[in-house]
């Protein structure tokens, strides 16, 4: 693998677009996404919660951790001028607030169906959401009015990153990374002053610490799992606080926040948001299939004059005006 092409492909650019390739499901439970599908005029909401409150927490501490072992390996242990400077870029990240203090995010996995997410909602019947993401674009936070042309540009979630699973991926990433970007600067001709030059490699230790929440344990690599990740403390005169919600989940308080997403214009005409719709095995599972059905019908926008609708004989399938809804043919055990 080309992991400096890693680097150059999925750590966030300045653009206003998702660059992704690929299936982008979203499981989430029944209440969360009858609000997500909610919209106006076409645009939706997608919900980015804190990682923090997940039970990615963990995974996130050892990515942290790892990037701290290789900083210590590769850049503190010169003893040079660069190493001052990393030196007191740790100890100001220790003390101040931090982009990586704050960071929310949407997951996604490539597969429609996986058994070890729809367990997570038991006999309630979960449910994949599967965005349109190479076709779709955002516009700011819900509630805050703040466009993200405010917005520090280095710190959007222009890419949907991929999550790296294997260890020694992980390592040569970072190690690419340094190679790349802090070395590199470091050790440039530019005329710069050493003020300068030191900005310029904390803002890219910044972002190889912000490569921690796309680094999971292996035993989860089933997921495919793709990632948005937001910093809102990258918001330029804002109070985050003010663009904050709160959720129940699993017994636990969340924190999340809303994002309007849309799809591009393609010629005259809009893209879905949404491609599609599974719902995962449980009780209510034939109701539930009904009532997307249902919402689709009545409330989803249409992509021409004409109603379109056709379905499966065993009703396991249907597609309303190009999105399609379906039910899982995994058995539930209640």
């Amino acid at each position: 693998m080309d992991y400096s092409k890693y680097i150059e492909e999925y750590l966030i650019r300045p653009d206003s677009k998702f660059q992704g390739e690929g299936k982008y499901f979203h499981y989430t439970s029944l209440e969360s996404c009858i609000n997500m599908l909610k919209h106006t005029d076409g645009e939706f909401e997608i919900w980015a919660s804190h990682l923090s409150f997940l039970n990615d927490k963990e995974e996130l501490i050892n990515g942290m951790k790892l990037i701290d072992r290789k900083v210590e390996d590769l850049l503190l242990s010169k003893g040079d001028t660069l190493s001052d400077w990393i030196e007191e870029y740790q100890e100001g990240r220790m003390n101040e607030d931090n982009l990586l203090d704050d960071i929310y995010v949407v997951c996604f996995c490539s597969k429609r169906s996986l058994l070890s997410q729809w367990k997570y909602y038991g006999k309630n019947s979960g449910i994949a959401i599967e965005y349109n993401l190479d076709f779709c674009e955002y516009s700011g936070y819900i509630a805050s009015n703040i466009p993200f042309k405010n917005m520090n540009q280095e710190y959007l979630p222009n890419y949907v990153n991929k999550v790296i699973y294997d260890n020694m991926e992980k390592q040569e990433i970072i190690d690419a990374f340094i190679k790349e970007h802090i070395y590199k600067i470091y050790n440039s001709d530019a005329e710069q002053s050493d003020i300068e030059k030191k900005r310029c490699i904390y803002r890219q230790m910044d972002k190889l610490y912000s490569l921690a929440p796309l680094f999971k344990h292996d035993s989860f690599q089933e997921e495919n799992e793709s990632r948005l990740l937001f910093f809102p403390l990258s918001i330029k005169g804002c109070e985050t606080g003010k663009l904050v919600n709160y959720r129940s989940s699993d017994g636990k308080i969340v924190p999340y926040m809303k994002i309007k997403i849309r799809g591009r214009m393609e010629g005259t005409k809009r893209e879905s948001v949404i491609k599609s719709l599974t719902v995962g095995p449980g009780q209510n599972q034939d109701l539930i299939f009904e009532a997307l059905k249902h919402l689709v019908i009545n409330k989803f926008p249409k992509k021409n004059s004409r109603f379109q609708m056709i379905q499966r004989k065993d009703y396991s399938y249907v597609n309303v005006n190009g999105i399609e809804i379906r039910k899982v043919s995994t058995p539930f055990r209640g």
